[in-house]
């Protein structure tokens, strides 16, 4: 797992439309939610509190995107099924998850641990935040991190 300071990888994220984000080099917040599986009752309960959180996302104008293994098929479906207002991006050959050097069981396994990064506009990741229990913990760490980020000189 990266950490708190390092730069994030300049590993491009493909968007289901086809556009292209560099967490390296994207010039706002991003937050990143890389899980495990689409559809499985933990993610889903994840992905569902930061649905319900999302207008907080907004107001410190962060892109927000959730990462999973799944195809790209899966995660449109796990996107409408659950009205997600945010991307929702498949890393089908593992390319992001190895980047951010959350593969499980070094890769092993076929997805991705449960991590959260917050990413600042200059590219360095400010939260690296993996806990295992607590659905809502993810996104209301990132909310904290961002605060952080937007009161900062």
């Amino acid at each position: 797992m990266l950490g708190v300071g390092e730069r994030a990888p300049a590993e491009v994220i493909e968007l289901a439309d086809g556009s292209k984000v560099d967490p390296s080099a994207w010039g706002r917040p991003l937050v990143l939610f890389l899980y495990p599986k689409s559809f499985s009752g933990v993610c889903t309960a994840e992905m569902c509190h930061v649905r319900d959180d999302f207008s907080e996302f907004a107001t410190y104008n962060a892109l927000v995107l959730a990462i999973s293994r799944d195809t790209a098929s899966i995660q449109s479906q796990f996107r409408s099924k659950h009205q997600l207002p945010f991307e929702v991006v498949a890393d089908e050959d593992g390319r992001i998850t190895k980047a951010y050097k959350v593969q499980m069981l070094g890769g092993l396994i076929p997805a991705a641990q449960r991590v959260t990064y917050v990413i600042d506009e200059g590219g360095t990741i400010r939260l690296a935040y993996r806990k295992l229990s607590g659905t809502h913990s993810h996104p209301q760490a990132a909310l904290k991190s961002l605060k952080a980020l937007s009161s900062s000189p």
